[in-house]
């Protein structure tokens, strides 16, 4: 996802012609979404910049599941039970919506790219399997709420394997 960005705000000219990669990066970014990878297609449809699903290991929260971070962050991401407890509520399935200076203490889970693209982070505790699980969701832009089914979808995309 890291040079598809680069290809996206820095070479990105509409009313160019462009040949090899570039030109494949422009027919990405002019078709719909209909033949992106689910998780890929889920980012795009919500406008979101990425998705993440921690799983509880050990006392550890590390990561499961990722779309649109770059791999730095999955070594970053690593937390304790106690950071999470420390930092917001433990209600489940309930989606936190963090901005601003409020992203401060969120932004050890992300590569520094990451985390000068993140504007808005949601985030939700959730039990899968009876296992504590976390998912973080975040936005370029200033978003006020995600759709009702969301945390199903990224769960289903998050266990399911055949859908990775």
């Amino acid at each position: 996802m890291g040079l598809f960005r680069k290809i996206t705000d820095n070479f990105y000219l509409p009313t160019e012609e462009h040949k090899g990669l570039l030109g494949l990066a422009k027919k990405v970014l002019d078709s719909d979404s209909s033949n992106l990878p689910p998780a890929e297609k889920l980012l795009k449809n919500n406008d979101l910049y990425a998705l993440s699903t921690l799983v509880l290991e050990d006392n550890v929260f590390q990561t499961l599941f990722s779309c649109g971070l770059e791999s730095s962050s999955f070594d970053t991401a690593l937390s304790t039970a106690d950071f999470w407890n420390g930092t917001f509520a433990a209600d489940n399935q309930v989606w936190y919506r963090f901005s601003g200076d409020e992203l401060s203490p969120y932004y050890q889970l992300f590569s520094e790219s990451d985390k000068h693209c993140i504007n808005t982070l949601f985030i939700c505790r959730f039990l899968h399997n009876d296992k504590a699980c976390i998912a973080l969701v975040a936005s370029e832009k200033e978003k006020t709420s995600l759709p009702d089914d969301f945390l199903e979808t990224l769960v289903s995309l998050s266990f399911e394997t055949d859908q990775l």
